[in-house]
């Protein structure tokens, strides 16, 4: 199939999209959405199928003054569903009619839940001084337990084994008889998971464990998941069953998600399609969403429902049709665990009859007292990215670094940091005075100067008496700012290149020389995927949080530079190879350009221009 998108007129809003199969033309789908008129706030989502259009399901919105959505209408299966929703003084969600079911929830002043009832059904929770829910009784009755790193191990269902990094590698059930399975998990460097291992208990002896003599049994392998990754989004899932031996293949076609790009929201949103592969078929299934990214539909290529999800405030989930069991993507366009309950966002897993996650957040307080809290208790109007922090959080977090630099008098790192939010692209230019009284800029300089120097010295040489020459010339020096210094946080590391003209002329053993030098300082101010700083009153901040911003065209990469000169004057003296002898002296740096800049990239070429059209640092 070929997806292609449309765009509300004079917009990056997306109005819909199409899929169409280029080899018999027929249109599969048809997803449309609609806007306010002076607002970019959704108001409505249609679903629809067929070249004769046929609507699976759409979603009418209504939004408050403020943003905040009060109001959705589903149409689905010729059934008309209103939902409404209320909010307290801090946008949490305090009452939800969703899916027939009504839902009331009291926090305290952080956000931990003192009682939810759903319909007639209440239940309390009492929360630590971290935050963790110790008790939750009425429906249900469940002490949940964590281990000294903050990660839940019990869950009144499920034990959970996390290692040293934080990472649930076991799921165990609480009771376990022959019969019963446990999951393990694997993951790769960037905490992706990418194995999922059902294991079935057998072979397991009456009076194990207090019995020493009794046979424990063994797990054995009933089912293999593996997962291939691209970017942040599961390319396909390898399912091996071990009991009915055959391999089958989920490829998922991921397109433009909720943040307008690919993967600026983390492919919430994103899933367009689950092509299954097995044995003995190969079938395509279309993903339907609503304005939140979840899953409520998969249809086939004839436009028959096959499976339905309806999806509360918090992540719960009712599941219908035939192939209800066959589809992992659903809340949040992520994997469901059916059997633990978990819905598995890249960085964390999130449980939604707690409205919590199961770890930490991986930065601490500065994402919110409450560590353990999904989206500000907002499904409603927000999404989250992966697990971590949300984009608006990140901004928020990005102009307090903004305004704590200015405390400490790191003006220029501040202005750089504001140039980036703002997300113009345009180029900033720094004071070259204010980079000269940094040692590194310092040592590119003379690195260059020195450079100069020799082939000033080798072209000397090569002069006849009566002879002259003009170099053209140029180097480039990169260095790296001293950590901690105000440089480093401003640029980190940068180049330094230098342009040359000089004029040489020999009478006699003498060469004299004279010459003008451009030091033009330039770096990027963009972000590297695995990289991370310190930043003094916020521990480490990951590169990866600025680049979800730039996805999300909320903040832009720019260009710095700086440019300054310097004359040289001076002679080489000519007596032998071993005796020569050059006296070049600098003169004190002036703020701007000599020409000599402009004159050598007009006599070289654009092999001299920095930066360099690739894009690419030399």
């Amino acid at each position: 199939n070929v997806f292609t998108y449309t765009y509300l007129s004079g917009t990056q809003l997306i109005s819909g999209y199409t899929a169409i199969n280029p080899s018999t033309g027929t249109t599969n789908v048809i997803v449309s959405r609609n806007y306010e008129l002076n607002r970019n706030l959704i108001t409505a989502i249609t679903n629809a199928v067929g070249s004769v259009y046929s609507v699976v399901s759409s979603f009418d919105y209504n939004n408050d003054s403020t943003g905040k959505r009060t109001s959705r209408i589903d149409y689905y299966n010729s059934s008309i569903l209103t939902n409404t929703f209320g909010y307290n003084v801090r946008d949490e969600v305090t009452n939800a009619v969703m899916n027939l079911d009504e839902q009331s929830i009291v926090y305290d002043d952080i956000g931990n839940r003192q009682t939810s009832t759903v319909n007639s059904i209440t239940n309390g929770y009492a929360s630590n001084q971290l935050n963790q829910y110790t008790v939750i009784n009425g429906g249900m009755s469940i002490t949940p337990t964590h281990d000294f790193d903050g990660n839940l191990t019990w869950d009144g269902s499920w034990r959970h084994i996390w290692n040293g990094e934080n990472r649930p590698v076991k799921s165990v059930p609480g009771i376990v008889t022959n019969g019963t399975c446990m999951i393990e998990y694997r993951y790769n460097h960037q905490n992706l998971r990418v194995e999922k291992i059902k294991k079935e208990l057998s072979g397991r002896e009456a009076g194990y464990p207090m019995n020493p003599h009794a046979n424990p049994g063994t797990w054995n392998p009933i089912e293999n998941r593996r997962y291939i990754w691209d970017g942040f989004n599961i390319a396909a899932e390898i399912i091996i069953d071990h009991v009915n031996p055959a391999t089958n293949i989920n490829y998922y076609t991921w397109g433009i998600d909720l943040s307008g790009t690919l993967q600026g929201a983390g492919g919430v949103g994103g899933l367009l399609s689950d092509i299954k592969v097995s044995n003995t078929r190969t079938n395509s299934y279309y993903a339907l969403s609503d304005a939140n990214g979840n899953i409520t539909e998969y249809v086939d290529i004839s436009g028959t429902i096959v499976a339905h999800g309806k999806h509360n405030a918090f992540g719960e989930t009712k599941f219908n049709g035939l192939m209800k069991d066959y589809f992992t993507h659903w809340f949040s366009s992520k994997p469901f665990d059916p059997a633990t309950g978990f819905v598995s966002f890249e960085q964390r897993y999130y449980k939604p009859p707690f409205a919590m996650w199961l770890s930490r957040d991986i930065i601490g307080e500065r994402g919110g007292w409450r560590l353990y809290g999904f989206v500000g208790n907002n499904g409603v109007n927000g999404w989250d990215y992966l697990g971590l922090l949300t984009l608006d959080e990140i901004e928020a977090l990005y102009r307090k670094m903004v305004v704590a630099a200015r405390k400490r008098g790191a003006n220029i790192a501040a202005d750089n940091l504001e140039h980036f939010l703002a997300a113009t692209g345009t180029k900033r230019t720094l004071d070259w005075t204010w980079l000269r009284s940094f040692n590194p800029v310092l040592e590119a300089e003379k690195t260059n100067t020195k450079r100069f120097e020799n082939t000033i010295k080798q072209k000397a040489k090569e002069l006849v008496d009566g002879g002259s020459i003009t170099i053209y010339d140029y180097w480039d020096s990169m260095q790296r700012a001293s950590v901690r210094s105000e440089l480093y946080y401003a640029s980190g590391t940068f180049t330094v290149t230098s342009y040359g003209v000089f004029l040489l002329r020999r009478k006699g053993r003498c060469v004299e020389i004279e010459g003008d030098v451009d030091h033009y300082w330039w770096d990027p101010y963009d972000w590297h995927v695995g990289l991370s700083a310190y930043i003094p009153g916020f521990g480490n901040i990951s590169d990866a949080d600025a680049l979800r911003l730039q996805s999300a065209d909320r903040a832009s990469s720019f260009i710095m530079d700086s440019e300054w000169s310097q004359q040289g004057k001076g002679q080489y003296t000519i007596k032998n190879y071993w005796f020569d002898s050059l006296n070049l002296k600098w003169r004190k740096p002036r703020g701007g350009s000599s020409g000599a800049h402009s004159v050598v990239v007009n006599k070289l070429g654009s092999a001299a221009v920095r930066p360099p059209a690739s894009g690419n640092t030399p």
